[in-house]
């Protein structure tokens, strides 16, 4: 699949507050997970055909579930999503070297 059919169907998945991630984003996150390692079959179907998600993930991070509303500290991620049964992997993206816009 080339950049501009990633890009297409990006947008035809995102919602409407997605934040579409550039091609050249998506292929930067590839990349660094590719240099990890990540390139194993979905463990749920065992298919391997991913997409990288629509925009960066933030993940709460509580010391209780009462103060999960709240605002606070969290993780933020990068995602792969199968695209056979919709599997969703998500990876701490600072930890592969990427820094969220926006986030410290």
């Amino acid at each position: 699949m080339t950049s501009e059919e990633m890009d297409a169907e990006q947008r035809q998945t995102a919602g409407a507050a997605g934040t579409i991630l550039s091609a050249g984003e998506r292929a930067r996150i590839a990349a660094a997970l590719a240099e990890r390692g990540a390139r194993a079959a979905c463990p749920s179907c065992h298919e391997n055909d991913w997409l990288i998600g629509d925009g960066y993930s933030l993940v709460a991070m509580r010391a209780n579930l009462q103060d999960l509303d709240a605002g606070g500290t969290g993780l933020a991620t990068v995602s792969r999503i199968c695209r056979h049964c919709g599997y969703l992997s998500l990876h701490v993206a600072r930890l592969l070297g990427i820094e969220a816009p926006g986030v410290e």
